[in-house]
């Protein structure tokens, strides 16, 4: 049976602080018996369930739009500390795993924290409601309201992030109206969408 997924995700692009931790902390490296930065065909190879997803569906989280991102789905799948299976996004940056994340019921929150917390330590953010861990070379995310888990690449992570903020940029420089110049006269400003009273 198809596990339903719930919540919504921070588009993988974990701008999180806090220290790292000590060296006998886990350390996510990947997913399952796949590592991060691994191609779409090793992952097929080790999850051969994996299903491409288009850009147009959403499990919950929002769906970032970019020539270099590939969303790739695995449902009934086994979590820590949730009870039934759970559908897990991919999500390939130039095509090599970047961050995976793990929808499940919010109600089990509690569950997948202690699990967290016994593999990572404390959290190292300030937030309960979204305890995160910044570790050596991934970050962990957890949104209790949402029920989802992020973990991502740290290297692909700064990359896509540097990639989504030029595309910001981009988008808020074509909004901007165009300059005048000294001496010419302003834009006409929009007609008014309802007539003047007379």
């Amino acid at each position: 049976m198809k596990a339903r997924a719930f919540g919504w995700i921070t588009a993988g692009l974990l701008v999180l602080c806090g220290s790292t931790h000590a060296a006998d902390v886990k350390q996510p490296a990947g997913y399952g018996k796949v590592r991060f930065g691994a191609t779409v065909d090793e992952v097929k190879k080790a999850y051969p369930k994996l299903e491409e997803l288009n850009m147009s569906q959403s499990l919950g989280a929002p769906v970032i739009k970019g020539p270099d991102i590939t969303r790739y789905v695995l449902h009934a799948e086994s979590y820590p500390g949730v009870a039934e299976p759970i559908d897990v996004e991919l999500r390939f940056w130039k095509g090599k795993l970047w961050l995976y994340i793990a929808y499940f019921p919010p109600a089990q929150s509690d569950s997948v924290l202690a699990k967290l917390v016994a593999d990572y330590g404390p959290s190292t953010g300030k937030n309960p409601d979204y305890p995160n861990w910044k570790l050596e070379k991934s970050t962990v995310l957890l949104e209790k309201k949402l029920g989802r888990v992020t973990v991502n690449d740290d290297a692909s992570t700064k990359e896509a992030q540097a990639w989504f903020l030029a595309e910001l940029k981009k988008g808020m420089a074509a909004r901007k109206p165009p300059a005048v110049a000294p001496g010419q006269a302003a834009p006409a400003a929009a007609p008014a969408l309802t007539p003047a009273a007379h």
